[in-house]
């Protein structure tokens, strides 16, 4: 078994322990859980400038091991000041002083910390969250990617598979949470997917046309007109495959873009629909056109519903 050497610090004084590793941890893993009362009379050998018996009742400011397995595997401790042992987690949370999931895991935890408990556990943490009322599902099922992102930024490190320690930046972290201000706290908001989606619609560019002059008489206008008003056109895309039907010998070739659609509804006097572009390509989509490029066709299934239901001719 190899040697092993820990220095403590406690209040103004330092602590080396140094011996054969078994005892060193012994002596050690009483201190974290019994606090100095036993380990000032026991073995190894502890050296101070002055005796250990004098600061048997003083607080652990921190810990510092030098090696957890063997010399060269060094590995720091930390545990809080006492005033931040003594977290009121209530009045923090009820402020709303925590900007994140992971940083109201990070002052759970450090408040289930004292004098004699320098470590803290997820199970821990989600016990507090149950007797504070703020336990659900997606908080426990979290909690382990929440404490991974704590050790990601460097504000707690693990001591073992289960227990955590926080690191001085993570100390200095609840201390900022301790003293924010209510323009430092962000805003949570709770928006819905769905209520997302309906402000995208909201906030989408409403599309622009040229208008294209057609040379029309006014005689095969009110013409025009008159059929569309007729009870057999009922529906948009009625209206637009009627459109694409009626004007193919005056647009080039029968190839028809939105311009051109916009156009004619505007010639008839036909109010034009929000979702133009959308209703066009759904009939695409339906077979009752043909794209080439960028531009629609009409094709011989949207020929065949324009003579069916509209015109009456088969």
């Amino acid at each position: 078994m190899g040697k092993l050497k820990i220095n403590l610090k406690l209040g103004e004084y330092q602590i080396e322990l140094e011996g054969e590793e078994n005892s060193v941890k012994e002596v050690f893993n009483d201190i974290r859980e019994n606090g100095l009362g036993r380990a000032a009379v026991s073995p190894p050998i502890m050296k101070s400038e002055r005796t250990v018996e004098l600061i048997e009742e003083l607080p652990i400011d921190s810990y510092y091991n030098d090696t957890l397995e063997e010399i060269d595997d060094c590995e720091e401790l930390y545990t809080p000041k006492l005033d931040f042992v003594k977290l009121h987690l209530k009045d923090i949370l009820i402020k709303g002083l925590t900007n994140s999931e992971y940083e109201m895991a990070l002052i759970t935890g450090v408040s289930l910390l004292s004098q004699s408990k320098i470590t803290f556990t997820s199970v821990e943490i989600l016990n507090m969250y149950k007797e504070l009322k703020i336990y659900n599902n997606n908080r426990s099922k979290n909690i382990k990617r929440n404490l991974n992102k704590l050790i990601t930024k460097s504000l707690i490190r693990s001591y073992n598979d289960e227990e955590y320690v926080p690191s001085d930046e993570g100390i200095e972290l609840c201390e900022k949470i301790m003293t924010r201000t209510s323009s430092e706290i962000k805003v949570k908001t709770n928006v819905s997917k769905k209520t997302t989606k309906k402000s995208e619609k909201k906030n989408k560019k409403v599309n622009k046309y040229e208008l294209i002059k057609f040379d029309l008489n006014s005689e095969k206008r009110r013409e025009l007109q008159q059929l569309y008003n007729s009870p057999e056109v009922s529906s948009n895309k009625d209206r637009i495959l009627l459109a694409m039907h009626l004007f193919k010998d005056i647009v080039p070739d029968g190839l028809y873009s939105y311009n051109h659609v916009f156009s004619i509804f505007k010639t008839v006097g036909e109010k034009i629909p929000k979702n133009l572009n959308q209703i066009i390509i759904n009939l695409k989509n339906d077979s009752y056109l043909f794209k080439n490029g960028i531009m629609y066709e009409l094709s011989h299934v949207g020929e065949d519903y324009i003579q069916d239901n509209i015109l009456g001719e088969s």
